[in-house]
Parts: structure tokens; C-alpha cells; sequence
């Protein structure tokens, strides 16, 4: 399957193509062939699939919020699912102090925040 890629990038990364209806088997076949280090995800729903698929490979997971966590997501399901998955992660990177604000208490794991202008 070949997709617009947005950033160059070097020969030696693979990239690996998932259906978003079996996404999470897809996922915890592709950890268990690679067995990262670390899994870094971007977001919801997707740190809410890698946070379940580095729990059944036993991977650490780092989740990452960018968005601000009162307003999004602002479905009640969505929301649950970006809790737990923020509250699973070894560590979090979140890009405002008001982000991290709002996870703190709940936040197993080491966080950082990583400012974007």
C-alpha cells in the first residue's frame, strides 16, 4: 500500500499499514515482531489502541496530548478512553502546562512538556 508520507524519511524506518477496524490486533502483531523499546503515540483514539496493545505485549508506552483536555475530545466515551489511556502510560509528554495540570493525580508515570509555538 503506498500513502503520501509527510516527512522524509530515513530507509532504515519501516512503516507499517493498519486497518483502523482491527487495529488493535494489527498492532499487538506488529510489537510482538518488533518488541520496541518504547511505544510513543499521538492523540486519540490512537493512544487509546496502543495504550490496550502495549498492555497485552508488555511494551512501555508514552502517551501524547496536544489538544486541551477540557474541550477535546468532547465525546464522554472518548474522553474515558484518553483517561485511562493517559493514566496507563509509563510517562506522558503534554505540549501545555494546562494539559498537564489536568492529568496531574492521575498520571502513574513520568510526564514532560514539550512547548510548541
Amino acid at each position: 500500500m503506498e500513502s503520501a508520507h509527510f516527512y522524509m524519511l530515513i530507509k532504515k524506518v519501516n512503516i507499517s499499514y493498519i486497518t483502523f477496524s482491527k487495529a488493535l490486533e494489527q498492532i499487538v502483531q506488529i510489537l510482538n515482531e518488533i518488541k520496541p523499546d518504547l511505544v510513543v503515540s499521538f492523540l486519540n483514539p490512537m493512544n487509546y489502541i496502543i495504550s490496550l496493545a502495549t498492555r497485552k505485549t508488555h511494551s512501555p508506552h508514552v502517551a501524547c496530548e496536544r489538544n486541551n483536555p477540557l474541550y477535546s475530545p468532547s465525546d464522554e466515551t472518548e474522553r474515558i478512553h484518553r483517561d485511562e489511556s493517559i493514566k496507563e502510560a509509563e510517562g506522558c509528554i503534554f505540549q501545555t502546562d494546562l494539559a498537564a495540570e489536568y492529568f496531574r493525580g492521575r498520571i502513574r508515570g513520568l510526564y514532560k512538556i514539550i512547548r510548541n509555538p
